[in-house]
């Protein structure tokens, strides 16, 4: 629920319409597509495939690597669970 319903105020959602601006995209950022990502791939040594590999399933964003270690990596069945964060 929000402030205003709860205190039984009404508002003239017209005119306040009229000063929401539009939403305008400020950057061309979008992900990548499969295809993108699966040519990339083809450039890729093991270790650069497996950082690829990481980014794309994650979203992780590049600075988020350099403080990434093995100890955030734990092997679970064939399959490994990175940490990113970390809770108090």
């Amino acid at each position: 629920m929000h402030f205003y319903p709860i205190n039984y105020i009404t508002l003239n959602r017209k005119k306040i319409g009229r000063y929401v601006l539009e939403n305008i995209r400020k950057h061309n950022d979008r992900t990548y597509k499969t295809e993108e990502i699966t040519r990339l791939l083809e450039f890729c040594d093991l270790r650069d495939r497996s950082i690829v590999l990481l980014f794309a399933s994650t979203g992780m964003r590049i600075g988020a690597i350099l403080t990434h270690s093995l100890t955030h990596t734990l092997p679970t069945g064939l399959v490994f669970q990175h940490i990113i964060f970390t809770m108090p």
